[in-house]
């Protein structure tokens, strides 16, 4: 099996581990265990990307075996909030038929704290990832409803 092979089926692999640990994609997790194999630091970015954990650790062993760390950080918590916002953010983009070129100014809102304190922190992200100018903690009259980790969250998306 070549190297590039085995990043896939450790990739396969963790994918499973996430889905019966019922941790979506876009939750980013702290650590990835590889034991048993070894493989060079441009694949372990690789499986680090497409796993979405923050380190990818190798570690002796007989034979391939995965430890994945599910305990979520309020830091994780938060990055999981942000890339979800991000994705329906787009997505409404998309709905207003919005092309990636075109700048927006953003609004969000929600009473949830964890929502406030994510959007806050990440702003910067957020702002880049959804092509926003401006990005305003404040309801909109136009807004749309969403659900953001079952808290509600309004977003507005002005063409700018």
């Amino acid at each position: 099996m070549s190297n590039m092979e085995l990043a896939r089926k450790i990739v396969s692999l963790v994918l499973e581990k996430r889905e019966a640990a019922k941790m979506p994609i876009r939750q980013s997790l702290s650590q990835l265990t590889i034991l048993g194999v070894k493989l060079d630091q441009e694949l372990l970015d690789v499986i680090k990307d497409e796993v979405n954990v923050k380190t990818v650790k190798l570690a002796p062993g007989k034979e391939l075996e995965l430890t994945l760390d599910t305990t979520l950080t309020p830091e994780l918590i938060q990055e999981g909030i942000a890339r979800e916002l991000i994705r329906k953010i787009n997505d409404y983009r998309k709905e207003l038929k919005l092309t990636i070129k075109e700048s927006v100014t953003l609004f969000v809102h929600s009473d949830d704290k964890k929502i406030l304190e994510s959007v806050k922190k990440h702003q910067d992200e957020i702002k880049t990832a959804v092509g926003a100018k401006q990005l305003t903690l404040a309801p909109e009259k136009q807004a749309k409803e969403i659900k953001l980790q079952d808290a509600a969250c309004t977003i507005s998306v002005i063409k700018a």
